[in-house]
């Protein structure tokens, strides 16, 4: 997943990309290693000027299908944590694919409804 750069000015810290890698880790559980990369804030670029950018890096062992949240210093950042909230889940075909994409659809229309568990 990535998101268009910026140039220029930025107010704040902004998500670049997110690179992932997952590897089954026993019954239940996936060992994944993500890469964050951030746009860092500037002050006074010029238009044509790239923001500068940086890497924060998660080594985790979390469960299969549990939301999970996730942190970790921002480097240069002392002031700044990067913060992941996710769920992990196993896809081996097809079908697993669309059963995860029809969950997430009647969760959102359950939120679009205001209906919450």
């Amino acid at each position: 997943m990535a998101f268009e750069d910026h140039t220029g000015p930025l107010a704040y810290t902004a998500f670049r990309a997110l690179e992932a890698t997952a590897k089954l880790a026993g019954e239940g559980r996936v060992a994944l290693e993500l890469d964050v990369d951030l746009q860092l804030p500037t002050a006074t670029n010029a238009p044509s000027t790239p923001v500068p950018t940086t890497r924060v890096r998660f080594a985790l062992g979390v469960p299969l299908q549990t939301p999970v949240t996730a942190t970790a210093p921002v480097p240069g950042r002392t002031d700044e944590v990067a913060v992941l909230v996710f769920s992990a889940y196993l896809i081996r075909e097809e079908g697993d694919l669309r059963t995860l994409f029809e969950c997430k659809m009647r969760e959102r229309q359950r939120r679009v409804a205001g209906v919450s568990d």
